[in-house]
């Protein structure tokens, strides 16, 4: 892997920070729900970086998903 991709976020790393989860949202049917890391290390994309992982709608099947990385409520708590 060259040096620019070094320091990018992969499933290992986001799983290991544990205060970050991977948002996926079909643009399609409109549903959303938490990528799941541990199935990625699992089956060997674990050190692929995120920006070049590609996602499928588990109800749809559409590949028109939006990825967000956003804080894990239960270590920030509620914004309040």
């Amino acid at each position: 892997m060259s040096d620019a991709y070094e320091d990018l976020p992969t499933a290992r790393t986001t799983l290991r920070a544990r205060y970050v989860d991977l948002s996926l949202h079909c643009r399609s049917c409109l549903r959303s729900r938490t990528a799941d890391m541990q199935a990625l290390i699992d089956d060997g994309r674990g050190d692929v970086p995120l920006i070049h992982l590609r996602f499928r709608c588990s109800y749809c099947g559409h590949r028109n998903i939006d990825v967000q990385v956003t804080p894990r409520e239960r270590v920030l708590g509620p914004a309040g």
